[in-house]
């Protein structure tokens, strides 16, 4: 398998800062071939103050520098980038009250040739485009999402909710890091992978998202999606990585 990819993240029409972060990496493996496991990942800064940019920036660093000392299966080699992650936002030994603000969501995608699997933590979100159909692969963990769930709000409802931007889960405690794993599986000729904070998703439709996604490269595609939804008002940080996987000529 083949894998393009691109990130691009954008500070929004009403942010002073951007606390959005969005990376990349991969490895060899085996060592010496020509086989690539990728590792992405998006993480949105929670607090709106430096400690949130400071959170999303340790965590993504963590992700992308740390795949190649991960081991076990897809599954388990995120779930030990997590708790790296999480380690990185928190501090060595720090006590919370002098880390204030510092939280951030991450999910975060790993792609090998034979399996898919993508992890979330917060309401940053991880898409699949397959033929033409854009799905969710991710759960916010989110309050009105959670309302949602259990019957007490609608979709539309949750749309303008004034409590739409809590999120339930963050990295940056001290509790056990549990984020949520989905094994996607292998990727099929074409398919698009889209990580994308909630400034994107928030600003610009599932229809629009696919056309975008389906225009042109993956380069393009990114900032055409940070564009769009700079167009439709930019009211947050926007943060995306799009891969796409060919199995045309591949090893």
């Amino acid at each position: 398998m083949r894998v393009e990819v691109a990130a691009r993240t954008d500070r929004g029409r009403r942010r002073r800062s951007n606390e959005d972060r969005a990376v990349y990496s991969s490895i060899e493996e085996p060592a010496g071939s020509e086989r690539r496991t990728w590792v992405l990942a998006v993480a949105d800064g929670v607090g709106g103050g430096p400690q949130g940019d400071i959170a999303a920036e340790m965590a993504t660093g963590a992700i992308s520098t740390r795949l190649a000392s991960a081991s076990g299966d897809s599954e388990s080699r995120l779930r030990w980038l997590y708790l790296e992650a999480n380690r990185a936002v928190r501090g060595s030994d720090v006590p919370e009250s002098s880390t204030p603000g510092r939280a951030t969501t991450l999910v975060a995608a790993l792609l090998k040739d034979d399996t898919t699997h993508v992890a979330n933590i917060g309401d940053s979100r991880a898409y699949l485009l397959r033929d033409h159909r854009l799905t969710q692969v991710t759960r916010d963990h989110s309050w009105v999402s959670e309302e949602v769930a259990a019957g007490r709000l609608s979709a539309r409802q949750a749309t303008n909710h004034a409590r739409r931007n809590i999120i339930t889960k963050s990295l940056g405690k001290r509790t056990p890091i549990d984020p949520d794993i989905f094994d996607v599986g292998p990727l099929a000729d074409g398919d698009t992978i889209l990580l994308c904070s909630d400034g994107l998703y928030t600003m610009v439709d599932d229809d629009k998202i696919a056309a975008i996604l389906e225009s042109g490269d993956v380069v393009s595609a990114t900032r055409g999606l940070v564009d769009v939804a700079n167009e439709r008002g930019g009211l947050d940080n926007i943060a995306v990585v799009v891969a796409r996987a060919s199995r045309a000529n591949s090893r």
